[in-house]
Order: C-alpha cells, then structure tokens, then sequence
C-alpha cells in the first residue's frame, strides 16, 4: 500500500524525490508500465471462451470488439486489487493473451533454435560440457513445433512450458542418443549430426544419422508440408 501511495504524487505531478539525494526529479515525460498477473484468470477464462474468435478467426472488427470486452473486465479488476486512487490513474490497460496455436508453435522453434546452438558447441570436459560437437537436424520442422506446442503448451506456464518441453521431448531423448553410443566422451570428439522427426504413431524420435539412416518416405510425419516459413507467414498475416 505505501509504495502505492508513493506513485501518486509522481503521477499527478510529474515529480519526485530521490530518497538517498532527496533531490527533485522530473518524470514528467516519463512513460510508467506497469505488470501484474491481478488479471491472469480473467484473461484465461475470456480467451478460453472466444478462442475461435480471438485466434482463428480474421474478423479485426469482432476481435477489436472483444478486447474493449475484456480490457473493461480488467480495469474493473484492478479496481478491486490496487483501490481507485492507482487503478484511476491508469491511461491504458493492454491485456497479454495467451499464445494462439501458430504463435506457440513459433515460441517452441525459438527454443529449438537455442538447442540447435547449445548442442553445437564443443565438448569441453574440463568444464563438464560433456554433450557438443553435435549437429541437430529437424524433419520439418514447422510440423515438429506445432507438435509440441499442441500437445504442451499451457497457457498458465506460457513460454516456459514450451521451453520445457523442448528440453524433455528433444534435448533429454537426444542426450539419451548421444550417451548411448560407445566410446569415451573428450574433448576431440568429431561433429555429429542427429535427426529429430515425428514417427508414424506420432512421437518424436531423435536417432544419429549415418549413411545407413533411412530417409523417412513422404507423409510419414502427416504435417509434413508444415515448414517453419508457413508458419511465420501465418503469423505475419494475422
């Protein structure tokens, strides 16, 4: 409630002062944001609602309409958590919305990207990087990212479920792979190349590839004219 109260002055006036100068400082031309999860349930429940017509659908008018919607929800909310004096203050309230199904499958490839570069890197031993040297290839991989992101994203968790689940579907079965081939792990170790792809009873699959790996035939994956750049053009559109 103090630091509340304390904002008030600077809001109305433009103005402050520096506790350890106790020197005025003018913010009159200083943009305030503000984050809160106050409002997390209300959102989740109002795009659960109107999923189809926030992400689905391209209707600017209606979607323009719903957000008004659900930022008057929100302000009524702040009202009741912070009191009339801050939340009055308030010029503009901004709603951060789940990620729609494309959005997701694109924050899942950011994080397959992050691997891809981690995995890259050299063994080193001495420093207890013990998986690297390690070239990580994707079958599709627009297809492989909206997998994971159907089946793990969690609105509550945001980008860090599809984080973890890149690390556990991905980054865990690809140690496994790596571990399980013989011979001791040091520093000189060659580049390898491994292949992650959706199999045909839809998992994922990570193996090494060696000139005796299988080159999976066409629809064995189902999505496999999914590319990532569709999925980027999806959401340019949107």
């Amino acid at each position: 409630m103090e630091v509340r109260n304390a904002l008030l002055v600077p809001f109305d006036e433009g103005r402050y002062a520096d506790r350890r100068t106790r020197q005025e400082v003018d913010c009159s031309q200083a943009i305030w944001i503000f984050a809160t999860n106050a409002a997390d349930n209300i959102i989740l429940d109002f795009c659960e609602v109107h999923k189809s017509e926030l992400f689905e659908l391209s209707e600017p008018v209606r979607q323009n309409a719903l957000i008004l919607d659900l930022t008057t929800r929100i302000k009524k909310q702040l009202k009741s958590e912070f009191g009339k004096p801050l939340s009055g203050r308030l010029s503009v309230v901004i709603p951060f919305l789940p990620f729609s199904p494309v959005e997701a499958a694109v924050v899942a490839h950011r994080f397959v990207l992050e691997l891809k570069r981690r995995v890259l890197q050299p063994v080193k031993v001495s420093g207890k990087r013990l998986d690297g040297n390690v070239i990580l290839e994707l079958e599709r991989d627009g297809a492989i990212c909206k997998f994971i992101a159907d089946e793990a994203y969690d609105p509550d968790q945001g980008a860090r479920s599809l984080q973890n689940a890149v690390e556990s579907r991905i980054g865990d079965a690809l140690v496994q792979a790596y571990l399980d081939e013989e011979g001791q792990i040091d520093d000189s170790l060659p580049m390898t190349n491994y292949r992650v792809s959706l199999t045909r009873n839809g998992t994922l699959g990570v193996v090494k590839v060696t000139d005796n790996t299988e080159e999976d035939g066409p629809g064995d994956a189902g999505d496999q004219g999914f590319p990532m750049l569709k999925l980027l053009s999806m959401i340019n559109g949107l």
